[in-house]
């Protein structure tokens, strides 16, 4: 995807419980780790899709690792699980 351009949604990520949307404002996501040090990807907090928050360059960096936190507030006691 060398090129791609900011913006551009590159992946989804989904909670595992398909009962609830995220338009429902019940699951969050959120970039929480991996070896994206620069902030070169960004995860939308409601729906969790994936952007580029700036252009790939693959001189400088072949390969990315991100973790994504999924919190589900559908229940009582909210629940997490990371996506790798």
């Amino acid at each position: 995807m060398e090129g791609a351009k900011p913006g551009s949604v590159i992946g989804t990520v989904r909670s595992h419980d398909t009962r609830e949307l995220p338009e429902s404002g019940q699951v969050t996501y959120t970039v929480v780790g991996g070896t994206d040090r620069d902030g070169t990807f960004v995860v939308d907090r409601l729906t969790g899709d994936v952007y580029l928050a700036r252009e790939l360059d693959y001189e400088r960096d072949y390969h990315y690792t991100i973790h994504i936190e999924v919190v589900d507030f559908s229940s009582t006691l909210p629940s997490s699980h990371m996506v790798l």
